[in-house]
């Protein structure tokens, strides 16, 4: 009996030795696991640690690409006309928050000129040579690709723009009604605004092409009927006004001087002699006659739509009886500070005010879709007073903000 316990007891002794080391074998393997699978996160943490030093590393050696400014720049003489002229299209510039600088390059050959005061922080006026007359030839548009030039190559000015910056070069008698998305320029890609000067420029100023006008078809000769605006790049102006500047010279001397496009015909020669390729888009609107211009884009009491971004106030325009033009006043002084006769005429009495008012938000353009009436003397008139409200009550507005802060 004592035998028999014994061995049971010796079986189950051994019994219970062979469980222990199996759960110390099962144990050391659970353990062996965990410890692989924390080593394994610490060698992944390792990796991803060198992999961000790494990367950052690379950025910190990388070139930064510095982001892009907008220049809007206009071209002028030194007169009482250039001044208000320019402070209109400023305050446009301030109104709508058009980002980057605004310069005015004054072609002024009067050392002591001085230009009417200005608190807008982004507006500079920089004073370049007057290239007007040369050799008798009397044409003060050469003075906006020759001053460029000068400003942008010869001058010591701290304001010239890096080549990556967007310029938007201007003519003086046009203003800001919207905003511009300018995404698109590129090295040899820019915009200008539609004109309606046809190919026909481009046969008579054929042999100075380089045989790159023979090539055109009409269809092709449309496409580069365009005017300022401008847009290019600082770097694509930098190698266009040489030659634009030389060939308006020489269409000056080779065809009739009483021409007054000639800087505008040089300019797309010269764009295409370069490969600089401008997309003609309907930026502006100047000619309550012309349907070709972007009428349907233009509101009466909100922003225009884009891409029309520009009024250009180069003809004549009428309200209620009244008519007013630009070269009407070019004797305007704005810094003798009449705050009573220094702002330009306006619908004043009750039927001029009414027949004004009765214009107000009638349409700008034919709307098939809305049915409206066919009569095109109603949309040219209402066209007219559109125009009229935009540049003489806008102008007025910035006269009165000047006398009120410097007279």
């Amino acid at each position: 009996m004592a035998s028999s316990l014994s061995v049971d007891n010796s079986r189950l002794t051994e019994a219970g030795n062979i469980t222990i080391v199996a759960r110390m074998r099962r144990t050391k393997m659970v353990l062996l696991l965990l410890l692989a699978v924390v080593l394994l996160q610490i060698w992944f943490l390792i990796q991803r640690t060198h992999g961000q030093s790494s990367k950052q590393q690379d950025s910190a050696s990388a070139p930064t690409v510095p982001r892009r400014q907008l220049y809007t720049v206009f071209s002028t003489e030194c007169t009482p006309f250039n001044d208000w002229n320019s402070l209109v299209l400023v305050e446009s510039h301030k109104r709508l928050q058009i980002p980057g600088p605004i310069i005015r390059l004054m072609s002024c050959d009067k050392e002591d000129y001085a230009v009417p005061r200005s608190s807008y922080a982004p507006y500079h006026v920089v004073r370049v040579p007057q290239f007007n007359p040369l050799n008798g030839d009397d044409f003060s548009p050469r003075n906006k690709g020759a001053g460029l030039k000068y400003w942008l190559l010869q001058s010591n000015s701290s304001l010239v723009p890096e080549p990556e910056d967007v310029i938007i070069l201007a003519d003086p008698d046009q203003i800001f009604i919207s905003h511009l998305d300018l995404d698109e320029v590129r090295h040899g890609f820019g915009m200008a605004s539609s004109y309606a000067m046809g190919p026909t420029f481009l046969r008579k100023y054929s042999k100075f092409c380089d045989g790159r006008c023979d090539r055109l078809s009409d269809a092709d000769g449309w496409e580069l009927s365009y005017g300022a605006p401008y847009i290019l790049t600082t770097h694509d102006f930098r190698l266009l006004t040489p030659l634009w500047t030389e060939l308006t010279e020489e269409f000056r001397r080779f065809q009739d001087k009483a021409d007054w496009l000639t800087e505008m015909y040089s300019y797309v020669i010269a764009s295409l002699r370069l490969n600089i390729t401008h997309q003609r888009l309907p930026l502006m609107v100047s000619n309550a006659q012309d349907d070709g211009e972007p009428w349907r884009l233009l509101r009466w009491h909100t922003l225009s739509q884009p891409p029309a971004s520009f009024l250009h106030y180069c003809q004549r325009y009428n309200l209620a009886g009244i008519s007013w033009s630009k070269h009407d006043h070019h004797n305007f002084e704005l810094k003798a500070c009449d705050r009573r006769g220094g702002l330009f005429r306006e619908p004043s009495t009750a039927e001029e005010r009414q027949s004004a008012e009765a214009m107000r938000g009638r349409p700008l353009h034919k709307d098939w879709a809305k049915g409206q009436p066919t009569d095109r003397s109603s949309i040219l008139e209402a066209r007219q007073a559109w125009m009229f409200e935009k540049v003489v009550t806008f102008a007025n507005e910035a006269f009165r903000g000047y006398y009120e802060e410097f007279c």
